[in-house]
């Protein structure tokens, strides 16, 4: 009975696909929560994204002056690392890796080399550090080594990550007259200023909700230096209902978790926005979508705004979202885009 239930659903999700991209890109996810094969998910994103852009190896190819490039690490960071440099048309010379076991060894198609072949032949090559784990070991050995400074990339996260061209979130609507915003999950007011520009300034209202009080900082101040009007900050978590919420406040993704220590207040935007004419919604809150999405029923049900959901953060939301939102509103169609080279920033568009 449950097999064909969930059944039921991927069939009803399926039919209001609107392009051959988003049914894609369904299976693709559909695929990837069943078997964790993030390779074969690659495979399909690679057959729908063109032109991709990295900035920090963007940065580092225009300052360095290495005879080739090697990615210092071929674990689970460096192999990610190398598919940045592939699809962004960059050739790879080498890995390196201290496990002697790899060395002499290719992993996808590249010879590994030893650290001390790195040191005694490569010094006048450039390094990217790929892994996470040891990025500050291995910067201090590189440096210690003389390496140029500007020959090292050492990236923010874990592995370098390229990003679509297209403009994550305002890729698949026009603007409407007098679009009135709803930003769950506004961080650093990023996507308030895509909006913003989306519009050309010509809009009525945003809400942006962010439980981080120094995130709320960050887009009241850049509201002052950018004169924006019309922006109202919420210091909330979008939820079901008004609730005391534990968070852990992480850069790679800050989320609601019962062992998280910072205490935020969790509030519906039925109870935030229901006398707003609401005509988009986007959220992107690492993995309270379903929740956030129920404390919005009333509002969907009643203004039926353009929605742009975040689909990856668990492995079920790619059929318990969509499945959600069709019940809510049966009129809704969807497409699905995705936004960057690993299987993070897949986005569910929903329009009448």
């Amino acid at each position: 009975m449950e097999n064909r239930g969930i059944c039921r659903k991927i069939n009803n999700i399926w039919e209001t696909l609107q392009d051959e991209e988003s049914k894609i890109l369904m299976d693709a996810r559909l695929r990837y929560s069943i078997t964790r094969d993030r390779y074969q998910f690659y495979k399909a994103v690679d057959g729908l994204i063109k032109k991709w852009h990295c900035s920090e190896l963007d940065l580092f190819l225009k300052r360095n002056n290495g005879k080739g490039i090697i990615i210092w690490g071929c674990g689970f960071d460096g192999r990610e690392t190398k598919r940045v440099l592939d699809i962004c048309n960059c050739p790879l010379s080498y890995f390196c890796d201290s496990d002697s076991s790899k060395v002499g060894t290719k992993v996808d198609g590249v010879l590994v080399i030893s650290v001390e072949e790195l040191m005694e032949k490569y010094a006048d090559y450039s390094v990217i550090i790929g892994s996470g784990k040891y990025k500050d070991e291995i910067n201090e050995i590189l440096l210690s080594h003389n390496f140029p400074k500007d020959n090292i990339l050492y990236p923010s996260y874990g592995h370098l990550q390229a990003v679509s061209e297209k403009c994550q979130y305002f890729d698949v609507f026009e603007p409407g007259n007098r679009e009135l915003f709803i930003d769950a999950g506004a961080y650093d007011g990023g996507t308030i200023q895509d909006f913003i520009q989306w519009t050309g300034g010509k809009y009525d209202k945003v809400i942006a909700l962010e439980p981080l009080s120094d995130m709320c900082g960050c887009i009241e101040n850049m509201c002052k230096e950018k004169s924006w009007h019309d922006i109202c900050v919420k210091e909330v978590a979008a939820w079901d209902k008004e609730e005391k919420l534990f968070f852990t406040e992480e850069r790679s993704g800050s989320k609601i978790e019962e062992e998280g220590e910072i205490v935020v207040k969790g509030m519906d935007i039925d109870s935030i926005a229901a006398e707003e004419r609401v005509t988009f919604i986007k959220m992107d809150i690492e993995g309270s979508e379903l929740k956030a999405l129920e404390g919005a029923k009333y509002v969907i049900q009643k203004y039926r705004p353009k929605l742009a959901i975040s689909l990856y953060h668990k492995f079920e939301d790619i059929v318990e979202l969509p499945a959600y939102i069709l019940e809510l509103v049966p009129e809704y169609k969807f497409y699905i885009r995705h936004y960057r080279s690993d299987v993070c920033e897949t986005v569910l568009y929903a329009v009448i």
